[in-house]
Formats: C-alpha cells, sequence, structure tokens
C-alpha cells in the first residue's frame, strides 16, 4: 500500500488522537493506521467505529489466539495448502504442508505475499453438511491471520512495512452444487464479511480465474459485503487466454506456477473445464444428483410453479457419452431460454435465468433429434428465491 499524502499524514495524526486510549496504540504505524481511513474513504468517525469494532470483535472471537488453534484433523486433507517463503534472491526459505487452499507467498514488489488458491475444488457443502461451518469459519479466520502474521515477517526481513497481498482465485471445478444449500452459501458470505469488515486494505489485488456462470451467481451474493474500493480491486476472468497474459503483466513468470503461465514448479492446478469424469464423480452422482434416462426421440420435462417474480432458476447437469438439448418455457407458450444442444457429456453444463413473472415454467431436457440413442442424464435443478433462499424443488 502507498504511504500518505500530506492530507493523509494529517488525518492520520487525528485518527490517532481517536484511538489513543487503546494499548498499544503508540505502536501502530502510519500505514496501518491509514489502512482503516482508506478503507472508509478518509472519514475519521466511520474509521474509528470500524476500528473499534474490529476490537470487540477480535476479543469476542478470540482472534489472539486463532494462530494456536487446531483445526479439525481432516480439514488437513480436505481443504490443504501450501505455504512456501522465499529469501530476497528468491531461495525457498521454508515450506510446510497445512490445510485449506493452495497458497503460495511470494515475496515481490511492495506487497508481500501472492495467495493462490483453488476455491473452486473447496467442498465447504461438506463441512457445513457435518455440523463444521463454525471451524470452517474459524479455519479461515486463521487463514486471515496467517497471511496478516506473514506481511509482518516479510516487513522485518526488509526493512521496509509490507502491508498487503495478491489473490489469485482459481474457480475451476465450482458446482452449483455449493450454491443450493443456503447454509452453505452463508457460510461464504460470514468469511468473505470477516475479511472485509476486519482487514481493512490488506489485499492489494484479486484474480478470479475460470470464472464461469455459476461464479457469477456467487459473486452477485458477495457484492453486497464488499466496499466499492475492494470490487474495484477485483478482476474476474474465464478463459486462460484472457487472464494469463494479464498475470503475467504484473506478476513475473519465476513467481508463477506453469499451468498459470509461469515457470516455477509446484502442486498442480485446475485450469478451464474440466471433464466431468473426475475421482469425485461417482460420490457426487450418489450425494447429489437425480439421473434420468431421456428415450430416442423423447424429452423429459419437469414443471415449477414460480410464485414471487424474480425468482431465480438454477441448473448443473451431466450426461454419459453424448449431448442433449436444454430448455426452459414458460406456460407452455413462450421458450424464455431457447432451445441449445449441450454438450454436456464433455463438461458439467451450469446455468440459472431470472424469472421476470410468476407462472409455470417447464425445464425440458430434448432428446427428439436423436432417432436411435437414449441419454442417461444426471441434473440438480433448484429455485433461489427473491429473499435469497434456497429451495430444492427438483423431483425424480
Amino acid at each position: 500500500m502507498a504511504g500518505p499524502n500530506i492530507e493523509e499524514i494529517n488525518i492520520v495524526k487525528h485518527f490517532r488522537n481517536e484511538i489513543c486510549d487503546v494499548e498499544g496504540s503508540k505502536e501502530f504505524t502510519d500505514i496501518y493506521c491509514l489502512s482503516w481511513l482508506r478503507a472508509r474513504d478518509l472519514d475519521i468517525e466511520k474509521a474509528v467505529d470500524m476500528f473499534r469494532k474490529n476490537l470487540e470483535w477480535r476479543k469476542d472471537q478470540d482472534i489472539d489466539n486463532v494462530l494456536d488453534w487446531e483445526p479439525p484433523s481432516h480439514f488437513l486433507s480436505d481443504y490443504d495448502y501450501e505455504i512456501v517463503g522465499e529469501d530476497d534472491e528468491g531461495r525457498p526459505s521454508k515450506s510446510c504442508t497445512c490445510a485449506s487452499i493452495v497458497m503460495t507467498f511470494i515475496n515481490y514488489f511492495n506487497f508481500g505475499s501472492v495467495m493462490i488458491a483453488p476455491f473452486g475444488e473447496w467442498d465447504i457443502r461438506k463441512a457445513v453438511s457435518a455440523g463444521e461451518a463454525k471451524a470452517f469459519i474459524r479455519y479461515t479466520d486463521q487463514l486471515f491471520a496467517k497471511i496478516f502474521e506473514r506481511t509482518k515477517e516479510i516487513s522485518k526481513r526488509r526493512g521496509k512495512e509490507v502491508s498487503q497481498f495478491i489473490v489469485i482465485d482459481d474457480m475451476a471445478n465450482f458446482s452449483m452444487r455449493q450454491l443450493t444449500s443456503i447454509a452453505t452459501v452463508n457460510t461464504i458470505l460470514s468469511v468473505a464479511g470477516r475479511f472485509e469488515a476486519n482487514y481493512p486494505e490488506i489485499l492489494h489485488s484479486a484474480y478470479v480465474v475460470n470464472a464461469y456462470r455459476v461464479f457469477q451467481i456467487l459473486f452477485s451474493m458477495l457484492k453486497p459485503l464488499l466496499s466499492p474500493r475492494t470490487i474495484g480491486k477485483i478482476q474476474i476472468f474465464t478463459k486462460p487466454e484472457k487472464w494469463q497474459p494479464v498475470l503475467l503483466q504484473n506478476l513475473p513468470p519465476t513467481q508463477l506456477p506453469k499451468e498459470f503461465g509461469g515457470t516455477r514448479g509446484g502442486r498442480r492446478i485446475s485450469i478451464g473445464h474440466i471433464p466431468h469424469r473426475d475421482r469425485s464423480f461417482t460420490e457426487r452422482l450418489s450425494t447429489t444428483y437425480i439421473t434420468v434416462e431421456v428415450g430416442a426421440g423423447k424429452k423429459f420435462e419437469l414443471e415449477f410453479t414460480v410464485t414471487q417474480p424474480q425468482t431465480r432458476i438454477t441448473w448443473t447437469f451431466e450426461t454419459d457419452s453424448y449431448d442433449i438439448a436444454f430448455s426452459i418455457n414458460f406456460n407452455r407458450e413462450e421458450e424464455v431460454l431457447p432451445t441449445k444442444k449441450c454438450d454436456s457429456h464433455i463438461n458439467e453444463e451450469i446455468g440459472n435465468f431470472l424469472c421476470e413473472k410468476a407462472g409455470e415454467y417447464f425445464v425440458t431436457f430434448d432428446n427428439t433429434y436423436s432417432k436411435m440413442r437414449a441419454k442417461t442424464v444426471h441434473y440438480v435443478i433448484d429455485i433461489l428465491s427473491p429473499d435469497e433462499d434456497y429451495i430444492k424443488i427438483s423431483t425424480a
């Protein structure tokens, strides 16, 4: 983060006067104080309020001891990550395996770290379903604390204050399954809200890659929790040919994995659409998807009663071996989502449709063009009501 200008130096002095009663406040650096002020557009009153609420939150959540907290043992495999430190000449100085994301810290320019996170691979719903939502939130609190401590370590080594990190968030394999549970959505929103409220200006920039349609739904839920300043730091990309040049423009190739266009070795990160026949496919079918066979020359239709405008129909489906056509009709009269042949035997098909009117909606898997082959479809279809609650309505 850039240092204060002349105007900000004076505002920092006023901020210090407002928090002088806080133990240790004399040791706060100008950059630290400025982070609270910039997060609130240099409004001293709002910045002080944010700062004091953070003190209460840290006390209530025992954040001062979060680094000593032991997460559930299976988190280490379910949400694994890697931290690799480097000295000023780029030589690895420490490596340890912990949990929850693949994470690589890199010393570079005026920020202290780069975090590469395959968020799309996290099965947060698994933790929520097991009654471990609070543990998962605590786990991310610990992660943020590690990032914060890491920037302080780098600052000491460099002899120059470092206060920010960069995140590269890989959304490949992120499934609608995560968003069809209101408890899972609330857990994700809670994590984002805690970060926004308690770690001001620690984010230098964020690159969200492989962010296909399902991510757009998630991001629309996250945006109300994020300040315009934070949103302005986020760049969202779909295909590698779009985001790889941007990463290479902003980061040296020696500090990026090969899968991101760099030259550094390390754990493989998923890039783009991954064929759905992965190792978890059978498990996902048995726990989430409904399976139906659509006969040769036939259609399979699902009817949904939408009682409120602005309700959103969401879907995820896959097929065995062959493609299938997909469409949505309103009251059997209006094709609101035109029929489209989908290569769902290659990639998981994910999407959503906003219902502007109440009424009957018909979701159709269409195999009438195939006179010889039946198609096996595995699907999950849900609706998202305007109050952002998920209601499961798919039927066999």
